[in-house]
């Protein structure tokens, strides 16, 4: 520990250390030095300084009012620990974890307290005492403080004076933490920044792994490689090796090492991605919050979409050999190769621990090196109710919805890239009767796998656009040739991925001709422009167009820190059937439209022309889908009320409702009290 001073003038205290340092000793020594000054003054005049001055080597940074407050409650309750530690009888064991964590200078409540609190918040549901500890240091903000902390410190004092802060305001102009969250062995801050657009998603290893990596990387790797050698991964997709290998690591560690399981288990996913060489990304895979990440060229930084925080900018920079790395794992689970007569591709990556579509794009295509665009999947799907959780959609569109889905109707939802069509898609697939025969055809598998809950559902992978244009006139499989096949696969309902060509929406409205039904997604602004690019250059007839039922619009509202993915459109299509139909006879009525807060309707959707075609065709009265509307409607408020958004709680509802439905008709009398609703549910 370096030799510090310190001294006081007005309502500042200046602390002088003497020696040159690490920048990350620091921190250590101003809890140090606040702890000998409430010793020394007593904690009533601490209490009333305003500021910390620390000078080091002819610079000086200066700490505002509001960090200097959390430095001392934090600094207290360091003190009110110890004074309990003193006082405690405690055992072997127990002083053994005490001093992993309060020893002076190099304890974990010194220099990395977030992992100081995480060990006392495990250690808390075994022992009282480590629980009381807990609850002195749980609310302190010096910990969310620490890692910016840093930063500043190392602008100000190791990159020499620029110019001293003289407030806090000036202080969180510089940066400000807004979200930290751990993501395995990583830690992950989101901070935004003076003078910048996007936040910055920075992604630090924690530093208990940190300090024993350097111990034990050659070990590892020795230990492995000679593995590897003598095991067959030949045959193993990346999900058998990325599990065969963390197995491995995990064995090794116990055999060897006396580390908690659950620091094993986080030095195992560490060590495993840098072994498969896909060390610099693996925070990317592993967050859930990453919606997609981007690379424009090697080397430079990567900016992502993130769930809460929108478009961020990350410390992560993935240079040619990690994109090499991650492009041959791509490569061996896809077998799809990337060439110079081939210089795109487009695979589905599903592993236990991530699921994502990769885009790959080399020279001659790109002009500047390899580009990167990763969309990532959640491995738990999104429910509608978590939907109706999170604003994307109301409890009345999706009821409306369910209503459409269970007759059967043919809807398209549309929107630009990533607004959460396919999401929507599987949401509503999720509700769908049990007993329906399923046929899915994507290019990227993005379904939701439902084989192990009892369903009908066959998938069907058919050959991605890239794919498409160098198999043409090789191998007779595409989008479209699957869609024809459909008329001889007796599907209940199709969902198809997107409509991107001439040739899907030829195949698409053909199938709907010959009496198919269902649900596909296709990218676009607006229900017009995607009927005019239907109607003027892909050749559908208008006739053709009118067997659609439904339009749903989806929109993602980017804001500086926010992204947000809403229905803000559903609407009917509506055409006269005395006459042949031309262009301008085609109708959009919209049922319901987004005001800026929330989706509303229009008109009243149970009297709309969908719903009278409904009664017509099936024989149904209006007073008997006004109660299946309702009983959609209070399932999905119940389902809301008690916060049961998993799958298992929807498809358990969901099918009770529908045996309901289908036996004899709707139950009337449940439908008049609120008891009889939480009797489906």
């Amino acid at each position: 520990m370096s030799k510090f001073t310190w001294t006081i003038k007005d309502k500042t205290i200046y602390l002088i250390i003497e020696e040159n340092i690490n920048i990350e000793e620091i921190p250590p020594i101003i809890l140090l030095s606040i702890k000998r000054i409430i010793l020394s003054l007593g904690e009533r005049k601490v209490k009333k300084f305003k500021e910390l001055c620390i000078i080091l080597n002819n610079s000086e940074a200066i700490l505002g009012e509001r960090y200097f407050k959390h430095i001392l409650e934090y600094t207290l309750a360091i003190r009110n620990s110890e004074e309990l530690i003193c006082k405690s009888r405690i055992n072997d064991d127990v002083k053994c974890i005490i001093r992993s964590i309060f020893s002076i200078p190099n304890g974990l409540i010194y220099i990395d307290p977030p992992s100081a609190l995480n060990m006392l918040r495990k250690w808390s549901t075994r022992h009282v005492f480590f629980k009381k500890i807990f609850k002195f240091l749980r609310k302190c903000e010096y910990i969310k403080d620490q890692g910016y902390l840093l930063e500043y410190l190392r602008t100000k004092l190791a990159e020499g004076n620029d110019g001293l802060i003289k407030n806090v305001s000036e202080m969180d102009e510089i940066h400000e933490l807004v979200d930290e969250y751990d993501v395995g062995p990583y830690i992950v801050m989101i901070i935004d920044r003076e003078n910048e657009d996007e936040y910055e998603y920075k992604v630090m290893l924690k530093k208990p792994i940190s300090s024993i990596v350097s111990q034990i990387d050659m070990h590892i790797e020795k230990v492995t490689y000679s593995w590897a050698l003598n095991t067959n991964l030949h045959d193993m997709n990346l999900d058998a090796i990325l599990n065969h290998v963390r197995n491995y690591v995990k064995t090794f560690l116990n055999s060897n090492y006396n580390f908690s399981s659950s620091f094993i288990e986080e030095l195992a996913t560490f060590f495993t991605f840098k072994i498969l060489g896909l060390g610099n990304i693996a925070p990317l895979l592993l967050d859930d919050e990453v919606e997609e990440f981007y690379v424009d060229k090697p080397g430079l930084r990567v900016y992502l979409d993130h769930a809460k925080w929108g478009r961020c900018i990350s410390n992560i920079r993935l240079d040619e050999k990690d994109i090499e790395a991650f492009l041959t794992h791509v490569r061996l689970e896809s077998k799809q190769d990337l060439t110079y007569d081939k210089p795109s591709l487009k695979a589905d990556i599903h592993t236990s621990m991530f699921h994502l579509r990769v885009s790959i794009d080399i020279s001659p295509l790109v002009k500047d090196g390899m580009a990167l665009d990763v969309r990532k999947f959640r491995l738990r799907p999104y429910t509608l109710t978590e939907l109706i959780e999170l604003g994307t959609i109301s409890i009345e569109a999706a009821a409306f919805l369910l209503c459409a889905l269970r007759h059967r109707r043919n809807i398209v939802i549309i929107g630009e890239p990533g607004s959460g069509k396919t999401t929507l898609l599987n949401a509503l697939d999720l509700c769908a009767p049990k007993y329906w025969r399923k046929v899915y055809i994507e290019d990227t598998s993005e379904s939701i796998p439902q084989l192990s809950y009892g369903r009908h559902q066959l998938r069907l992978k058919v050959p991605t656009y890239e794919e498409e244009l160098w198999l043409r006139n090789r191998i007779k499989v595409n989008k479209s040739i699957e869609v024809i096949k459909l008329l001889h696969r007796s599907p209940d309902y199709v969902f198809l991925g997107e409509l991107q060509t001439k040739e899907h929406s030829k195949a698409f409205f053909h199938a709907l001709s010959a009496g198919i039904r269902g649900i596909a997604t296709s990218h676009a602004n607006t229900p017009e422009d995607i009927i005019l690019r239907w109607t003027q250059h892909h050749d559908i007839k208008p006739s053709n167009i009118a067997l659609l039922d439904l339009m749903v619009l989806m929109r993602r509202i980017r804001r500086r820190g926010s992204s947000r993915r809403k229905v803000v459109r559903i609407c009917e299509i509506v055409c006269p059937q005395e006459h042949e139909i031309n262009e301008n006879d085609i109708i959009l009525r919209d049922l319901f439209v987004h005001d800026g807060e929330k989706l509303v309707p229009v008109v009243n959707p149970l009297k709309c022309a969908l719903m009278k075609r409904i009664c017509e065709e099936e024989g149904y009265s209006l007073e008997d889908l006004l109660r299946e509307y309702e009983l959609f409607s209070n399932t999905l408020k119940c389902l809301a009320l008690e916060s049961k958004t998993d799958v298992n709680s929807l498809l358990r509802a969901f099918t009770r409702l529908y045996r309901q439905l289908d036996q004899g008709g709707i139950l009337r009398e449940a439908m008049r009290i609120e008891g009889g609703v939480n009797d489906v549910i």
